[in-house]
């Protein structure tokens, strides 16, 4: 294992930790009424993301420490079970235990990309994220012994004769050579005027930019009323495929997505917590193509008159497709439908 890899691994446990620190008001506050979607959505992203940065250990520790990572379908769930296997060069990573407990996070991820937020239970979320914190540092143990017994070096732990700060490793230290020392000040002069030019260059950038995005809630306004009656026409048009994109419309809704016109009256949006991206195409005042891309998915709506024409799910990384509904010409009478952003 190299140190680079300790050094990863500790930069996602750092970040593991500060998730499971935004988990803890989820479950001291009252169970939230079935309306209050964003809470929920709030929940379900800092489940998901819990697991995505585990899965970014694992990743790394497959692809270096094994020399493979699993591939095709399933493969999420293949490595999962990879890091609690034994192996000819290597221990096991995870305890069964722990495998079974985040087997738990993974088959939530799971329901909740592939599934609706309105399906979710709160109970269920509210067990995992009080349970949390627990896991966390469950892994971190079982990660710290596997680390010292490839590499010799720890995560974090105790060593004789004194406790060790959070997230240590430091190799000793070496007095720097005297030519380095003579160049040390006319590098850090030259490093404070780039830091200058730079924030001038970016203040004039930004600036330039300001007619792009100068009324983003403006623009997200537009957004939500163009989907309100894409979001009904799917939804009574019945079967569970239409639910499906029912519900991925309804993700635009979230309180986090931040929009912005784009020029050409398009709309760009992204979501922080929901790890998504969007783009959204008018053309004489009407919405006609809706791109979304939330984790390993990717769907596409076409549009006419105001209602979903075709849409399609697709695999994100090889854009093949998983799913389509094709609800043929729009009508001559079509639903209102929201004027671009301006």
């Amino acid at each position: 294992m190299s140190p680079d890899l300790i050094e990863d691994i500790r930069l996602e446990m750092k970040l593991l930790h500060e998730l499971a620190r935004e988990a803890g008001p989820l479950v001291e506050s009252p169970a939230p009424a079935d309306a209050d979607r964003t809470r929920k959505l709030a929940a379900a992203s800092v489940l998901q993301s819990f697991y995505n940065g585990v899965e970014k250990i694992f990743d790394r520790l497959a692809a270096e420490v094994d020399g493979e990572r699993p591939a095709g379908e399933g493969r999420h769930e293949r490595l999962l079970s990879q890091m609690a296997a034994e192996r000819p060069a290597r221990p096991a990573v995870i305890s069964p235990e722990l495998h079974a407990a985040l087997r738990e996070y993974f088959a939530f991820r799971h329901a909740y990309r592939y599934g609706h937020y309105f399906r979710l239970d709160w109970a269920a979320m509210e067990s995992l994220a009080s349970q949390m914190a627990a896991t966390l540092e469950r892994l971190e143990a079982e990660l710290d012994r596997f680390c010292r017994t490839r590499a010799g070096l720890r995560l974090t732990g105790r060593e004789e004769g004194g406790e060790l700060p959070g997230w240590w490793f430091a190799p000793p230290r070496r007095p720097a050579p005297a030519w380095q020392r003579s160049i040390a000040l006319p590098l850090l002069g030259a490093a404070i005027a780039g830091a200058i030019v730079g924030a001038v260059f970016w203040s004039l950038l930004g600036r330039s930019r300001q007619s792009v995005s100068r009324q983003p809630a403006v623009a997200g306004e537009a957004v939500r009323r163009a989907v309100a009656p894409l979001v009904r026409q799917l939804r009574a048009a019945g079967g569970e495929e239409a639910a499906r994109f029912a519900g991925v419309l309804e993700f635009l809704n979230a309180a986090d997505w931040h929009f912005a016109a784009a020029g050409g009256g398009d709309v760009a949006g992204r979501s922080q917590s929901l790890g998504a991206e969007a783009a959204l195409s008018f053309r004489a005042g009407r919405l006609v193509k809706i791109d979304l891309r939330a984790g390993d998915e990717w769907y596409l709506f076409s549009l006419g008159d105001g209602r979903v024409v075709r849409a399609a799910w697709l695999d994100r990384a090889s854009a093949l497709p998983k799913g389509a509904i094709d609800l043929g010409a729009a009508p001559r009478r079509a639903p209102d439908s929201a004027a671009a952003p301006r």
